[in-house]
């Protein structure tokens, strides 16, 4: 009598762990085809890259919100990139007045561009024209804090904007009477 013997199967992990830092197969897969860990060396059927560059990028631990609120705290502008060659995002005439409003306040809007979750550049808005163009400028000095690492911000659309959906802080309002 033949024994009959199942194939064992092992969960599935949900991607590479370095540093303590989770990142899923399908953002270290946009990551590496982005060329953010270096050119691959080409062989039939796989590309292999330097782990020195994997490794570092693997370990760029996420934002935290009260890091980015610590660093941006009038507002973030995070355009999302699928690919480095994209440009162009699509407003709502509030959304474009939202930002307009955060200059005129603040002289600028902070902004940073991310390739699968990682920060990959920094620029301070420091105009939102009529005509539909963003003006940038080097970043300052709060991109220090969010450089060389990652912003998750969930599933949507190729922009995303901090700061735009947070409740104001509550004002301390006092009754008088007549």
């Amino acid at each position: 009598m033949q024994q009959r013997t199942e194939p064992a199967t092992q969960p599935r992990a949900p991607g590479p762990r370095v540093g303590g830092c989770l990142v899923t197969d399908r953002r270290a897969r946009q990551a590496l085809t982005a060329g953010l860990a270096g050119d691959p060396r080409r062989l039939p059927g796989v590309h292999l890259y330097e782990s020195n560059l994997v490794e570092e990028l693997a370990a760029r631990c996420e934002l935290t919100d009260g890091e980015v609120d610590a660093a941006c705290p009038h507002g973030l502008f995070v355009a999302r990139r699928g690919d480095l060659r994209d440009h162009g995002w699509r407003f709502s005439p509030w959304t474009w007045v939202w930002i307009r409003s955060r200059i005129e306040r603040h002289g600028h809007l902070p902004m940073v561009a991310t390739l699968a979750g990682f920060v990959v550049a920094g620029a301070d808005i420091r105009d939102a024209s009529t005509s539909g163009t963003l003006s940038l400028v080097g970043p300052g000095d709060w991109f220090e804090a969010l450089a060389r690492r990652r912003l998750s911000t969930g599933p949507g659309r190729d922009w995303w904007i901090r700061g735009l959906d947070r409740p104001r802080p509550a004002r301390n309002l006092r009754a008088t009477s007549p």
